[in-house]
């Protein structure tokens, strides 16, 4: 829905068939849709997410140094900034233990792609989610001969898309508010055994 209104192609949308990805913190989710219904056999989630390249980071930093490094928000930060993080009062590249970490995207989308094939007759690829940026290039690796579409808001892209989602079934309400729901003067009946 966010991506629709985004790009005006709400309309499009409704008739094409769509992979939307999120991958977040804890989980890799994705839906197969046709218009706005779910298709459920090539849609499904798993336990992989962004804590999890933070966490084989952490893991490479730890064993480099010799410590039990766990700052995530640390790494979180150096990663979505492009800045090296300040371990023990030096910048630290973490560069050497970014092909670890990419293997998680390359997993996830591995086992996505399971359930989705080659997409050949998806019309639209879209990633939301705190982790697209990311698993964006695993992702494109995958679908070659797809645009791949990332909203700027990636990590609000949900949550915006059910206020417009709200605001349009809200909006398809307004007419009847205030209408009686039954013009007969009969009482209604009650339920069974009150």
């Amino acid at each position: 829905m966010h991506y629709g209104m985004v790009h005006n192609r709400l309309a499009e949308l409704r008739r094409e068939k769509s992979l939307i990805i999120d991958p977040g913190a804890r989980t890799f989710d994705w839906i197969v849709t046709q218009g706005m219904q779910q298709i459920e056999s090539k849609s499904h989630s798993l336990n992989r997410g962004m804590f999890d390249v933070l966490q084989k980071i952490a893991e490479g930093i730890s064993m480099k140094t010799g410590t039990q490094f766990r700052d995530f928000e640390l790494i979180d930060a150096a990663l979505r900034g492009g800045k090296k993080p300040v371990l023990f009062q030096k910048e630290y590249d973490i560069s050497a233990h970014l092909p670890v970490a990419r293997k998680v995207p390359e997993h996830a989308v591995a086992e996505m792609r399971h359930y989705v094939g080659d997409a050949s007759d998806i019309q639209n690829i879209i990633i939301v989610g705190g982790g697209a940026f990311f698993f964006k290039k695993a992702i494109k690796d995958a679908f070659p001969r797809h645009k791949i579409h990332e909203l700027k808001d990636a990590l609000y892209a949900n949550v915006k898309g059910f206020q417009i989602a709200g605001r349009l079934i809200s909006a398809q309400d307004e007419p009847s508010r205030g209408m009686p729901v039954s013009t007969s003067r009969e009482p209604m009946e009650a339920p069974h055994g009150q």
